[in-house]
């Protein structure tokens, strides 16, 4: 048996429940007062007559390193609510913790079922959430949080795309979206020049199957006014499609943001401020690569030091300092002191489809009882192809 948690209160939350409660074979614990992952983990110790199978949990994420989740009410004791979320500073709290927070009892863990051969079935969480699989740090730090009372080691696996979910009256539908995107400083003026940086890039976009993207690709899945978000995106087919008469599923995403990354405060020792693009940026660089080269025990700067494991910078796609600071407009708040870097996001989404030029999308498919249908599985929680796993 396995055991599933998606405590959130948005419209995705609300179909992984639904897509749990179907899951053949599952239990989800969905119980007032049950909030956090922690809270989550102590419940299995009650409701887990013999050891489960898999972990499953249900939250929104992305790969700059957070799950839109709370980890436990201690450690981050000013957000007691159910869209509280877990980044790689609040596991590190949890871990240090006494007593120890969020860690999966033996008990519920062992001793392992086995498979038809009679082979011990190894454990893992599988958390459905977009993209947190990207960035495996993140998913590195909350297997160290779960493990160490189990005497088996337990796995994380967490999606590489964005997962999506849609919910008909028959079932629940789960795929994966793709993430192609362009970071701008400056906001690119037309759907051409979108398309143009795109192609343009060393590194090309790829499919699954290690195809290039084309330009006549770009072409379809960009809008006219690329600032518009456009969601569903295409339309793909269902073959087979568990649901008579049902051949299709409109899936993808384009989405843009003008998004503020990271806010520098500047004390008055720093003295007169610049205030153009051109001389913010050297200035910037000199004063926060100095400060992650000492960063004492201030827990803001510690996450810009190379030695993290996880450094800020990286966690928003960026390699160093430098690229960062590169990579943002800058603006300047001459009454508060505060510099915001910001930048100008373009997403192109669509959906994972299969490897033929039917357009037919990778799906797994829950059914709900009595419908008439029958669940298809066609990935795993763990399949390498869509999930990081450690």
């Amino acid at each position: 048996m396995d055991f599933a948690f998606a405590p959130g209160a948005t419209k995705y939350d609300k179909i992984i429940r639904k897509m749990f409660t179907y899951r053949t074979g599952t239990t989800l614990v969905n119980k007032k007062g049950v909030n956090t992952i922690d809270d989550f983990f102590n419940q299995l110790t009650t409701v887990v007559t013999t050891p489960l199978t898999y972990v499953l949990i249900g939250t929104h994420g992305d790969e700059a390193g957070y799950m839109k989740i709370q980890l436990d009410k201690t450690t981050n004791p000013t957000t007691h609510k159910i869209d509280a979320n877990t980044d790689f500073e609040i596991m590190e709290r949890g871990m240090a913790a006494v007593p120890r927070v969020c860690q999966l009892a033996d008990a519920v863990i062992n001793p392992r079922p086995v498979d038809s051969n009679n082979v011990p079935i190894d454990p893992y969480i599988s958390i459905r959430g977009c993209r947190i699989g990207v960035m495996t740090p993140f998913i590195q730090k909350f297997k160290d949080v779960v493990n160490g009372l189990s005497t088996t080691d337990v796995a994380v696996a967490a999606p590489k795309f964005y997962h999506e979910v849609y919910q008909k009256a028959q079932g629940v539908f789960e795929g994966f979206n793709y993430d192609f995107h362009i970071f701008s400083p400056t906001a690119i003026a037309s759907k051409a020049d979108l398309v143009a940086k795109l192609d343009g890039l060393t590194t090309k976009y790829q499919d699954i199957y290690g195809t290039d993207i084309t330009t006549a690709q770009w072409n379809t899945w960009i809008p006219k006014k690329i600032t518009k978000e456009v969601d569903p995106l295409v339309r793909t087919k269902l073959n087979p499609s568990p649901i008579p008469r049902f051949p299709s599923l409109k899936s993808g995403r384009y989405k843009y943001a003008r998004r503020n990354v990271v806010n520098f405060t500047m004390g008055a020792s720093a003295g007169t401020l610049p205030t153009t693009q051109a001389t913010i940026v050297p200035f910037l660089k000199t004063l926060v690569n100095n400060q992650a080269a000492n960063p004492g025990t201030d827990p803001f700067w510690l996450m810009f030091a190379s030695t993290h494991p996880f450094p800020f910078f990286k966690r928003h796609e960026y390699d160093t300092i430098d690229d960062m600071i590169d990579g943002l407009e800058w603006i300047l708040n001459t009454k508060s002191r505060v510099y915001t870097g910001r930048r100008y996001e373009y997403y192109v989404s669509p959906p994972v489809v299969n490897n033929n030029a039917n357009n037919e999308l990778i799906f797994n498919f829950h059914a709900a009882p009595g419908s008439g249908t029958t669940a298809s599985i066609t990935f795993a929680d763990d399949d390498s192809n869509y999930f990081n796993k450690v």
